[in-house]
């Protein structure tokens, strides 16, 4: 994409922008590649299943019913 700016603090604040975009593209592949070095290091077993839902077949979580406050606002 081409743009076309004026000279001064148009083209200065342009110029830091895409230095901040470059700087960011950087950081974002440097964890791409740590996320992928975690995922080789991890061993088979780690992670690969979702965890067991609690015994008796009752899931986490809130209870279903709740009551209001009494006060109003």
């Amino acid at each position: 994409m081409t743009v076309h700016v004026k000279p001064g603090s148009e083209l200065q604040k342009v110029a830091g922008e895409v230095a901040n975009y470059r700087l960011f593209k950087a950081m974002v592949g440097e964890i791409i590649q740590v996320s992928e070095q975690i995922c080789e290091a991890r061993p088979v077993g780690e992670g690969s299943a979702p965890a067991a839902p609690p015994a008796g077949g009752q899931r986490g979580g809130s209870s279903g019913t709740s009551r209001r406050s009494s006060r109003r606002r």
